[in-house]
């Protein structure tokens, strides 16, 4: 019996027709969207299917396989002349035709660089150059399972200034593992999302340090044969100055092949920048989400209270000799970002300052839009600078509903003067408002006794002046 998650990844691969193929030969029903079909399919498999249905998986995957092998021999036979044509690195095996898909519209900006991509003008085209001594600037939101390609630099293989260049990569038996056991349906949308991605990132060539995601000023991409959704860039008011993309990973795992036979065939066509030379590669990635860097937080990052507390007599003792003869530190337990009271307080190591920030908005935050910056000075604040701040925290849990601090030398805290007449305002108010009440309750009481006396004595005078009336005549 072939094992579950072969049949799987041979299912992932199936178009819409091989999928109503297949469910037709079960008795289920065949409408429906794409998403919706390879579902149903794959829940069929989890239920179990008899050795008919394994074996036309096989037959129909099959064809899939030789569909592939017989356009990559024609592309090879036509290429014949010209081995350089199509370069492999970091994949092996044979090199399929880049497909004639459609895949996504390209935009006005880019439709040079796409028909570029279409031509086969049988020019040579150079082999990438590895360089593994680039290094990518580490992304707290994925974690690298494995290096598909290498960097790999944009070399010009001629003196024109639109150039284009061809990568291959393959995938193993455990990728494709971790790749199915990662799908993930959404119940609202139906749409497939995988947790471990395959990830494209470009940067410009540097060796000395880290760099972050940087992407040619006009760039092109296509994963066997469809385009691929990049960044979009972001408009300038600036004159002259051409609009960039924001430093982001560009995720391809929907335009990949499944396959250990069949690899995956990468096309860029890019515009040549005069002393600026750009490096691609391509990971094989987990996504992570705030809670699991939260959580990652809590257990390795966690300062020490007695390391504030010297913090705090340090920048005291300083300002003393200073003549500015400060002699407490006033801290707000607002989150700046989310301007609630914080739960979970951190700051990055590389910070000045004591104020704190939220841990939970701040990595909330990043995770929608990651900037990575201190909402409290503006200074970079990676990830892995940051710290949850012990003493803090314990002032938090400690100080019920106060919203500023004042610390002192010795490392004891108070809530703030202001503080304390707000809530001693607050209490006189609270009672001011009670006696008004009562005084206002005595005062109806009066009143309305008064009112019955006025009107008691009204009346006695009536029946006296009645009496006497009565009695005069």
């Amino acid at each position: 019996m072939a094992d579950k998650n072969e049949l799987k990844n041979m299912v992932l691969m199936f178009r819409v027709s091989e999928l109503q193929l297949l469910l037709g030969l079960t008795s289920q029903s065949r409408c429906g969207r794409k998403t919706e079909l390879m579902q149903r399919a794959l829940n069929m498999l989890d239920r179990g299917v008899s050795s008919h249905v394994q074996n036309k998986i096989k037959e129909l995957y099959q064809r899939f396989v030789t569909r592939g092998s017989t356009s990559s021999s024609s592309s090879v036979l036509t290429n014949h002349s010209n081995p350089q044509m199509t370069s492999s690195v970091g994949g092996g095996g044979g090199v399929p035709a880049v497909g004639g898909g459609q895949g996504r519209p390209v935009s006005a900006v880019h439709k040079g660089l796409s028909e570029l991509l279409n031509q086969q003008n049988g020019t040579p085209m150079a082999a990438p150059v590895t360089y593994p001594e680039v290094r990518f600037k580490h992304l707290p939101f994925y974690d690298v399972l494995a290096e598909l390609v290498r960097p790999v630099s944009l070399v010009p293989r001629n003196s024109s200034r639109q150039q284009e260049m061809k990568i291959n990569f393959c995938f193993s038996e455990e990728h494709l593992k971790q790749i199915s056991n990662s799908r993930d349906i959404s119940p609202t949308t139906n749409k497939v999302d995988f947790r471990v991605q395959v990830q494209m990132r470009f940067c410009v060539l540097d060796v000395s340090a880290r760099q972050p995601d940087c992407f040619p000023t006009t760039i092109c991409v296509k994963v066997n044969g469809a385009v691929a959704a990049l960044p979009n860039p972001i408009p300038t008011n600036k004159p002259g100055a051409v609009p960039k993309r924001p430093s982001r990973p560009v995720d391809i795992t929907q335009l990949c092949r499944f396959s250990t036979s069949l690899s995956n065939s990468i096309s860029i066509a890019w515009t040549v920048e005069d002393n600026r030379h750009y490096c691609v590669v391509i990971y094989l990635v987990r996504k992570l989400n705030s809670q699991i860097l939260l959580e990652r937080l809590q257990k390795t990052s966690i300062l020490k209270p007695e390391h504030t507390k010297k913090l705090i007599s340090e920048k005291l003792t300083l300002e003393s000799d200073n003549d500015l003869a400060l002699t407490s530190l006033r801290i707000s337990l607002i989150c700046p970002l989310g301007k609630m009271r914080m739960s979970i307080p951190c700051r990055s190591q590389t910070c000045d300052h004591l104020q704190c920030f939220d841990s939970i908005t701040f990595l909330q935050m990043n995770e929608k839009k990651p900037t990575w910056f201190c909402p409290v000075c503006d200074r970079p604040a990676e990830f892995n600078k940051l710290i949850i701040d012990g003493f803090i925290s314990e002032i938090i849990r400690d100080s019920n509903d106060s919203t500023e601090i004042e610390l002192t030398k010795d490392g004891a805290w108070s809530v703030t003067r202001s503080e304390e007449l707000t809530t001693e305002d607050k209490h006189n108010n609270n009672n001011n408002n009670n006696n008004s009440s009562n005084n206002f309750s005595n005062c109806n009481s009066t009143a309305n006794n008064s009112s019955s006396t006025g009107d008691d004595n009204r009346c006695l005078n009536m029946d006296t002046s009645n009496g006497l009336y009565d009695s005069h005549f």
